[in-house]
């Protein structure tokens, strides 16, 4: 029922950030169970199978971590042939997803997760 209550404020932020980078097409936040909290739900794209491939991933990268003695993923870039992805944790439940049309917009991808985690973490994103 929380996370309901905290839905209006996380859409200001996500409005926000694509305002502020407007190369960015969509940009998501999950749970760690692949959960879609927030977000776009642009075109033909269905956030929640997005939502739930991401932590699909970043289950993977986990167990990779785990097995070379790393830790955790605290982000996770995947460069596609006609864009890209960025992942990034915002606490140790939620994740930002952001993505470029671009795969050259891929830094403006990266500024824009660092430009939103601290008001996220703010709203108990």
């Amino acid at each position: 029922m929380a996370r309901r209550k905290r839905e209006p404020k996380l859409g200001k932020v996500l409005n926000e950030l694509h305002q502020v980078f407007p190369a960015l097409t969509a940009a998501w936040l999950l749970d760690t169970d692949g959960f879609h909290v927030a977000g776009d739900r642009l075109g033909q794209r269905d956030a929640d199978t997005v939502c739930a491939l991401c932590a699909s991933a970043l289950a993977s990268v986990e167990r990779m971590g785990r097995e070379i003695g790393q830790g955790e993923p605290s982000s996770l870039v995947v460069g596609l042939r006609e864009g890209a992805l960025v992942l990034h944790s915002i606490d140790a439940e939620t994740w930002l997803a952001v993505e470029v049309g671009q795969r050259e917009q891929l830094g403006m991808a990266q500024l824009a997760v660092r430009y939103a985690r601290p008001l996220l973490a703010t709203t108990g994103g």
